[in-house]
């Protein structure tokens, strides 16, 4: 009976221990898992692709051999390929422009902007709809006002200055979760991001303090210290007064220093980039979408492959 009820006591602790463990000190709320995040957006993407005909990588697959068609039936199948061909483009033109921030925000930062290393850019609220890489007409009819692109426009990369990224899997730097956070970096590309308050971007250069850790830091050189080194930053680290992290929370008129390495894979066709930059959060629009200035400070080609 004493041995019964000491096990019973110690499974109660051990439940306990782990759901302390599982929460945020500070508020009680679990902590964002990029790792997890990024998995589930995976596994909804390969599902996304499997229903589009592609493999996967994203790649589209091969059709079967036509068998023989007679002109008639040649003439309406190709009719019919073109007008999808048709709807797509004009469906891609209308998601470009409407992934674009309100033209009164480059009104007002025109002078910031005629640096060529600076930009706009805008992130939408991931709705869990237009997630895949094709674009079509029954993609806006399924999922409404949703910009039918990966995440909605959730994404963005810095890289590619573009909210999608034309079949390359892992392209994008930065992603809106839940509208309320930002998760950076996943298993070929190590971000690391830090806000540094209210702050101007032309008050900022590369001999600011808030980039000494960026410059300092060793990215990883293998898979699985991505991983590891993910798991650190996803805790926080602290330096020079501020809380260097994989995860963020977004604030309005806060400004952010970011360094994201990007390396040379063949299994997503992406070069490999060493990107620092900073940013600053400059809106927040009715559909609840994020407005960001940015500006980039350091742009490296080290060709990093991953081992």
């Amino acid at each position: 009976m004493k041995k019964t009820t000491f096990l019973i006591s110690f499974l109660l602790i051990f439940l306990f221990l782990a759901v302390a463990f599982g929460q945020d000190s500070n508020n009680g709320r679990s902590i964002p898992n990029p790792a997890k995040e990024i998995e589930e957006l995976r596994q909804r993407q390969k599902a996304h692709d499997l229903q589009n005909g592609k493999d996967e990588n994203g790649m589209i697959k091969q059709p079967p051999p036509l068998t023989p068609q007679t002109p008639a039936e040649l003439k309406e199948i190709f009719a019919k390929k073109a007008q999808e061909a048709k709807e797509k483009l004009i469906a891609l033109k209308e998601a470009e422009q409407r992934l674009l921030a309100p033209h009164q925000y480059y009104e007002k930062f025109a002078a910031f902007l005629k640096d060529k290393k600076t930009g706009l850019a805008r992130l939408f609220v991931d709705k869990g709809c237009g997630i895949g890489k094709t674009v079509l007409a029954k993609d806006l009819e399924n999922c409404g006002d949703v910009i039918p692109v990966r995440g909605g426009g959730a994404f963005y990369s810095f890289r590619y200055k573009s909210n999608h990224f034309h079949g390359i899997n892992d392209g994008w730097d930065i992603y809106l979760y839940k509208g309320n956070k930002f998760l950076v970096g996943n298993e070929t590309v190590q971000s690391v991001i830090a806000d540094i308050g209210n702050i101007n971007l032309e008050e900022i250069s590369l001999k600011s303090k808030a980039f000494d850790f960026l410059d300092n830091y060793n990215p990883a050189a293998t898979v699985l210290e991505i991983k590891e080194k993910s798991k650190i930053l996803r805790s926080g680290i602290s330096a020079n007064g501020y809380n260097y992290s994989n995860i963020a929370n977004v604030n309005l008129d806060s400004t952010y220093v970011f360094r994201t390495v990007a390396y040379k894979t063949t299994k997503f066709a992406s070069n490999g980039i060493d990107l620092t930059l900073a940013f600053r959060i400059v809106g927040q629009e009715a559909d609840g979408s994020w407005i960001i200035l940015w500006k980039e400070f350091k742009n490296e080609l080290p060709r990093r492959e991953l081992h």
